[in-house]
């Protein structure tokens, strides 16, 4: 029987609208104030507004306002769907467009995240204090940025320091229903200042939960026949240390950061068919990257800037069953590159790009028998062309990747912008996107159950989009694209792909995704705003594989609804936010009928309120999914109840 929402729920959202409409703010990824440039777009700052792609920016001060961690903020945006393996320091699987997790490239001020043993990169990884802006690129972008960029990009931008230092601290905590066994904590420290021509910056953040909680009016029960009325082995705690040193001479700039993060997670499994009782990760990250910019090095209109980088990921694991804790798994990943990019201006209404860059990649495992590298060579040329008196740009793009141990990879991408008016623009994108087969794919080694496969192709994609976009000063934004997307060649691990019948890799996979998102933002007063977005997804297998072509991909929801409103009253700020998810097929028989098993919709509900005591003192208080509404995100891994959380923050 389908789940109804309590009556509750409809009653808050009535009566926090009347009340907000009386009194109020500030919107969430709010386009009527966004920063004027993205670089995500482009690779060169591009004013928002003439972006030929479709980017959603989220502000490193809402996030922390709204007491939310990088990837719940994300998952707000326009697009996405973010698929948390418990609560708070869970891995959680990043989506686009009904992407995977490893189609999904994530960059930190411009550099790779991901690795090359898994593909993807777990958002829960990154502190929110060094955050300035998150730009989330939804649409294939490996013309720009090479493999992983199938269903889009998500760019971690951090802050810079300004001329006058700032010092800022913030403190939260947050529990659940019973007030035991789920207390987090949140402490975060910064300072950033210029000195002349030198500036320095360091953030850094602790984080814990204790993660145990209670699984309220609903229990489930495990083979044995017992029932789990609580998820235990939950816990987390993470640091992380953000630095920055800059040198700025006129023409010149140079960077130096240090990203490092390290966390130990309690995995509790798969509940009730699979639990880990007694399985833990630890994760470690550490990326240093110098950077250089020469304005004017080529003529008047040019810059030519350059990079190197160094990345390592180390990632421990037991369980005490199956990996035992004086024999963990351990697999260590390291990433070491460089890249020249030069714009170079051709007159008033052209800029070229070109960006050679060489990377090498590779793995220190416990479970493989041998190290394994991969070294890409790649070279990007884009064209940004300005038409009819900026009444309309082409942005035509194309970049080669050639990687040594599968061959070369082509991605073209054209980009257009309309300005039918003067607050109406049209885009358009048509490209190609691919995902490198990982590590895991080419080199598992073989056991009892799985291998890897050597000769798997990488996973090829068209991607369409169009739409348009329309504002109104600071009153009015509107948003709205459809999108196709189709992958062929898709990875896929499953039994019987070998002649053993072991589980093994192939690319025997094909799939057709596409839909239509739109994005509002109103404000009618300047203490009120609203934002609203929906995105509805067509995500379906058209492998041919008999039981499965024509059926959904497992957990895409058809639609997706999130709504925020802000309101502020003198000294006073409120917050209301409701997000309502499409029941999800989960890829598992249900076991009394056999049928398709799906995951129910279900309906969230957040109330804020916000203080400021003085100019730079702010304190605020926020009630989470306020109808404890029980749901699963994942199947086996349901999410907590009502939380509750409070902050206090100041900047001096």
């Amino acid at each position: 029987m389908k789940k109804k929402w309590p009556r509750s729920f409809f009653l808050v959202v009535l009566l926090t609208g009347i009340i907000w409409s009386q009194e109020a703010g500030e919107a969430r990824a709010d386009e009527l104030s966004l920063p004027e440039v993205v670089i995500t777009d482009s690779r060169i700052e591009t004013l928002m507004k003439n972006a030929a792609g479709f980017v959603s920016v989220i502000r490193g001060e809402e996030i922390r306002g709204r007491l939310e961690t990088v990837s719940e903020a994300v998952g707000w945006a326009v697009g996405t769907n973010l698929l948390p393996y418990g609560s708070l320091g869970a891995i959680t699987s990043n989506q686009l467009r009904g992407s995977t997790n490893d189609q999904v490239l994530v960059l930190l001020d411009g550099v790779r995240l991901n690795t090359a043993q898994g593909g993807g990169f777990d958002l829960g990884m990154l502190a929110s204090a060094p955050v300035e802006r998150i730009e989330v690129l939804r649409g294939g972008a490996s013309a720009l940025y090479g493999t992983n960029a199938v269903g889009g990009v998500i760019n971690i931008v951090t802050r810079r320091p300004t001329e006058k230092p700032e010092n800022h601290l913030d403190l939260s905590w947050g529990s659940d229903l019973s007030f035991q066994g789920f207390n987090t904590y949140t402490a975060s420290l910064g300072r950033s200042q210029k000195l002349r021509n030198l500036s320095y910056q360091f953030d850094f953040t602790h984080q814990q939960s204790e993660g145990n909680f209670q699984l309220g009016p609903y229990s489930y029960q495990n083979p044995a026949g017992n029932e789990i009325k609580r998820m235990d082995n939950n816990a987390y705690q993470s640091e992380a240390l953000f630095l920055r040193l800059g040198l700025d001479r006129k023409a010149q700039t140079f960077e130096l950061t240090n990203d490092f993060y390290q966390g130990r997670k309690e995995l509790p499994g798969m509940i009730p068919d699979s639990p880990t009782p007694e399985a833990e990760q630890k994760d470690l990250r550490n990326l240093v990257s110098l950077s250089g910019r020469q304005s004017g090095w080529w003529g008047v209109d040019s810059t030519l800037g350059g990079r190197i980088y160094f990345g390592v990921q180390q990632r421990n694991y037991f369980d005490n069953v199956y990996v035992l804790p004086e024999y963990p798994e351990k697999h260590t990943n390291y990433g070491l590159g460089g890249e020249i990019k030069l714009d170079y201006g051709l007159g008033s209404r052209q800029l070229l790009t070109v960006a050679p860059e060489i990377k090498r990649e590779w793995i220190e495992s416990s479970r493989y028998l041998e190290g394994h590298q991969r070294i890409t060579t790649s070279i990007f040329l884009q064209d940004r062309v300005n038409l009819f008196s900026e009444r309309f740009f082409l942005v035509p793009a194309f970049r080669f990747d050639y990687h040594d141990d599968f061959g070369g990879a082509w991605s073209p991408k054209i980009g257009a912008v309309m300005v039918l008016l003067k607050d109406l623009r049209l885009k358009m994108n048509a490209g190609q996107s691919f995902r490198a087969p990982s590590f895991d794919d080419l080199y598992w080694p073989e056991d009892a159950y799985s291998k890897g496969n050597p000769d798997l192709k990488p996973e090829k994609a068209f991607n369409l989009d169009g739409g348009f976009s329309f504002q109104i000063e600071k009153k009015f934004a509107l948003e709205m694209a459809g999108f196709y997307n189709q992958i062929k060649d898709l990875i896929q691990w499953a039994p019987g792909n070998t002649p053993d019948g072991k589980w093994a890799p192939e690319n025997v996979g094909k799939a057709q995704f596409w839909g239509i998102e739109s994005n509002l933002v109103i404000r009618p007063f300047s203490f009120l705003s609203l934002t609203t977005n929906h995105t509805y997804l067509q995500a379906q297998d058209h492998s041919g594989r008999p039981g499965e072509n024509g059926k959904n991909l497992i957990y895409r929801p058809r639609n997706r609804i999130n709504v925020s409103l802000d309101g502020s009253w003198k000294i006073f700020r409120a917050f209301g936010e409701v997000k309502w998810v499409d029941r999800r097929y989960t890829g598992f028989p249900d076991p009394i009928s056999n049928k398709d098993l799906f995951l129910e919709s279900y309906g969230l509900f957040n109330l804020g309120l916000g203080m400021t005591i003085r100019k730079n003192v702010k304190v605020v208080a926020k009630i989470k999914n306020i109808t404890n509404e029980r749901f699963e995100e994942m199947k086996g891994y349901p999410q907590p109840g009502r939380e509750y959380a409070l902050s206090f923050s100041t900047r001096f």
